[in-house]
C-alpha cells in the first residue's frame, strides 16, 4: 500500500551548496518566547512523493551529493533511495530487508554516501548508484546516534560527545572527541560545516565544530530546548523548538519563525 510522504521543507533545507555568514560568539541567550507568539510563515510549500511500500523518514536520512538527493527509509526493513528532483520519483537504489543491519542515519563525503548499520556498529559506504563498497567497523567504546561530516571527518554523536572519524580499508580511525551534554542533535550543511545542538548548563547552546583546533567554535545560546533540523540557503540553520521549525543566522543571531506544527 502506498504512502504519501509529506518532504516538508526536506528539500529546501538539505538540497544545498552551502550556507553563507560567518559571526562569533552570542553570550546573551537567545529569547525565543516572543517569536513562539507569531503566526507562522508559510514560505516553504509541501511536496508529495508516492513510495511502493509504507515508509518512515528522519532528518538525518536526507544527503546531497553532486545536485542529487538521497532518502534513507525505514520501516520493515532499509531503504536506500535516490530522488528526482523534477518528478519527485524515487528510485530504489539498495535495501536490507531483515533486521540483520538497521540503516538508522547517514551522511555524504567525497562523492560516497555512508550509512549508519546501528545493528553492527559499524558504517557501510555505498556509491551514488547503491553499489555496496565496504564495511567499516566503528571503534568498540563508540555509542553512535547520529553522523555527519565535513568533508575530512565522519562526525559520530552519542554518549556526551562528537568524535571524529577517518574511515580506513575496514576500520575507522578515531582522531579526536569532544565533550557535550548527552542530549544533542548533529548536522552538516555539506559545504564543509558541522553543527551540534546540546545542552550547556541552564541553556541549550548551537556551536560549530572547529576541526582544525579539534574544539567547538563559534557558539550562540538560547534560553529552550532546540535541535538542528537542517541547513539552508536562507538561513544558516533550522532549528526545531517546541512544534515550530525556525530560521537562525549565526552572524547577528537574527531569528524567524517558518513553520508552527500546525500549520
Amino acid at each position: 500500500m502506498k504512502k504519501i510522504l509529506a518532504l516538508l521543507l526536506c528539500l529546501a533545507l538539505l538540497f544545498t551548496s552551502g550556507c553563507g555568514g560567518s559571526g562569533g560568539i552570542h553570550k546573551d541567550a537567545v529569547d525565543v518566547s516572543g517569536l513562539a507568539l507569531e503566526p507562522a510563515r508559510q514560505r516553504y510549500s509541501f511536496e508529495f512523493t508516492d513510495f511502493p511500500q509504507s515508509m518512515w523518514f528522519g532528518m538525518s536520512s536526507i544527503a546531497a551529493v553532486d545536485g542529487k538527493i538521497f532518502l534513507l527509509g525505514m520501516m520493515g526493513g532499509s531503504y536506500l533511495y535516490s530522488l528526482d528532483t523534477d518528478s519527485l520519483s524515487p528510485v530504489l537504489l539498495a535495501s536490507r530487508e531483515d533486521e540483520s543491519e538497521q540503516w538508522y542515519a547517514y551522511c555524504a563525503m567525497g562523492g560516497r554516501l555512508y550509512v549508519l548499520d546501528s545493528a553492527n556498529r559499524r558504517l557501510i559506504e555505498f556509491g551514488t548508484d547503491g553499489e555496496r563498497l565496504r564495511a567499516i567497523a566503528i571503534p568498540g567504546d563508540l555509542f553512535v546516534s547520529d553522523i555527519a561530516s565535513d568533508g575530512e571527518y565522519i562526525y559520530a554523536l552519542g554518549s556526551g560527545m562528537v568524535t571524529a572519524l577517518r574511515p580506513g580499508a575496514d576500520a575507522a580511525e578515531q582522531v579526536f572527541s569532544i565533550g557535550i551534554s548527552p542530549y544533542a542533535s548533529i548536522a552538516d550543511d555539506g559545504a564543509g560545516r558541522v553543527f551540534v545542538a546540546w545542552r550547556d548548563g541552564e541553556t541549550q547552546a548551537l556551536s560549530e565544530i572547529d576541526a582544525e583546533k579539534q574544539r567547538l567554535g563559534e557558539t550562540s545560546y538560547f534560553n529552550t530546548d532546540c535541535a538542528i533540523a537542517g541547513t539552508g540557503r536562507d538561513w544558516d540553520i533550522y532549528l526545531r523548538i517546541g512544534g515550530a521549525l525556525y530560521g537562525y543566522r549565526l552572524s547577528d543571531g537574527s531569528m524567524e519563525k517558518l513553520l508552527s506544527g500546525s500549520a
